[in-house]
């Protein structure tokens, strides 16, 4: 339920890159010869299983032939994985910004970063060492990612929703630029590297900005608590080991089929597949079952209110209860058991109101309110006690209807025939009242029909004009 409420009042979802916008099945697009070389028995080393590593293995035959004496993995915060070799230095690979480099890279691979691509560097020293120094260039590598389907209309959607997206990935950002440019993002979106965001910037550029690369994991945190601390319910994808802390601290959060098994312990919706178009399903869903339910819990509350009110007043002034309990059964079922269980099942996609509370106590009240009105009237102008019943089952039936057509706004094909129903439903329900009572039954005359028609408009009209405007 927790889930289903907060996926309902989600204004921005923050996503991973790889295996949330992208497939996750990288491919090998270039290396040259002597990276391929060194890398055969460079990967021998580690025993990773991320989207990247599956790559290289996939392209390379991976041997170990190097007398090795220490390997360092990679991290998300450092950039790079080094092995040291014997008599042989230590050969780095990772991130060519992390590797220790000040000049840019070739204008050739800056090209294809911006194009999407993933490039990854080749380094070696000749020191026994594990933090990047002296380093030779050895090449580069050139990775590539599927984009998945649908992610153009998933995000065109969320935009006219209302929905902040933000693209959060530890690769550089113009390679994250340029898949979600390929995903069909907006072109206006905003991309920034991280690693040169001051403290003091730090908070303006997470909420100015849609697209973040070189973002290390304890970042991604922060930045899912800046954005929380601004007011809005903050929804988290990721897939590995490096998004688990902005997944455990976002309102809710999201894991993908293909996710480490890290990422989708910690995360409160696994989905059995990698299709990017469910997170508009999800939405969706979520914003039907918080609607509707707002939307029947007035019925329900109306009945509440007018019983507990009644009674009180019964107390008070001595009056008998309006109904009699077969009365009372038919009111509640055209006007609250049939409606909800309808209304209930409707599609539902309007953004989910900040007054939940307040939009349902307003409308119990409001129509509970008027049904007492109408009952101590009908026992003040009314004399005849089987017709003071009648006249109340009828405005009963009258100003639940009326209700009916409030919370059902705006209207459409599936609703009118609802209310046609209900309608045939509550003048079968007259009949069936007449017959069963027909002993107590007074017919009513003129001047009492005339009585339960202007009340029928008063009430009608007090609805209207206490309707939702949006």
């Amino acid at each position: 339920l927790y889930c289903v409420e907060t996926l309902a009042r989600v204004d921005v979802l923050c996503f991973d890159k790889t295996g949330t916008i992208t497939t996750g099945n990288m491919k090998v697009q270039e290396m040259d010869a002597n990276v391929a070389e060194k890398l055969s028995s460079y990967l021998a080393y580690f025993e990773d299983e991320n989207a990247t590593s599956r790559a290289l293995k996939t392209y390379l035959t991976c041997e170990k032939k190097w007398e090795v004496q220490e390997v360092g993995a990679f991290s998300s915060k450092n950039k790079y994985s080094f092995v040291q070799v014997k008599d042989g230095g230590t050969y780095f690979f990772g991130a060519y910004e992390f590797l220790g480099f000040t000049q840019p890279m070739d204008a050739y691979y800056e090209h294809l970063k911006q194009q999407g691509f993933r490039i990854l560097s080749l380094a070696h020293s000749k020191d026994q060492i594990t933090t990047p120094a002296n380093m030779e260039l050895l090449g580069h590598v050139v990775l590539s990612d599927e984009i998945k389907d649908n992610t153009k209309e998933t995000f065109d959607y969320f935009e006219s929703q209302g929905v902040e997206v933000k693209i959060i990935s530890g690769d550089n950002h113009l390679a994250v630029y340029g898949v979600a440019r390929k995903a069909g993002f907006k072109e206006e979106a905003r991309a920034i590297d991280m690693t040169k965001v001051s403290e003091q910037d730090f908070e303006r550029v997470v909420l100015e900005h849609e697209i973040f690369g070189r973002v290390t994991p304890e970042q991604k945190q922060k930045m899912v608590s800046i954005l929380q601390n601004a007011g809005k319910t903050v929804a988290m994808s990721g897939d590995g080991v490096n998004d688990v802390l902005a997944l455990k601290k976002a309102d809710i959060s999201f894991a993908m089929k293909g996710a480490t098994s890290a990422a989708k312990s910690v995360s409160n919706i696994v989905f059995l597949t990698d299709d990017f178009a469910v997170f508009y399903d999800i939405l969706m869903e979520g914003r039907r079952v918080i609607n509707n339910i707002q939307k029947v819990a007035s019925l329900f509350l109306t009945k509440t209110f007018f019983s507990i009110v009644f009674a009180i007043l019964s107390v008070i002034f001595g009056l008998e209860f309006a109904f009699i309990p077969i009365q009372f059964t038919i009111i509640s079922a055209i006007t609250i058991g049939i409606p909800s269980f309808f209304l209930t099942f409707e599609s539902n996609k309007e953004k989910v109101s900040t007054h939940f509370m307040r939009y349902i106590l307003t409308n119990s009240a409001i129509c509970g309110g008027i049904l007492v009105a109408s009952v101590l009237l009908t026992n003040f102008f009314i004399t005849v006690p089987g017709q003071v019943k009648f006249i109340c089952f009828l405005l009963a039936l009258i100003n639940g209807l009326c209700l009916v057509a409030k919370v059902s706004l705006p209207f459409n094909r599936y609703k009118i025939l609802l209310l046609g129903f209900l309608s045939l439903a509550a003048l079968v329900g007259v009949l069936a009242n007449t017959f069963i009572i027909r002993g107590a039954f007074v017919p009513l005359e003129a001047t009492q029909m005339l009585y339960v028609a202007i009340l029928a408009v008063v009430i009608g009209s007090f609805h209207y004009l206490t309707r939702r405007k949006s």
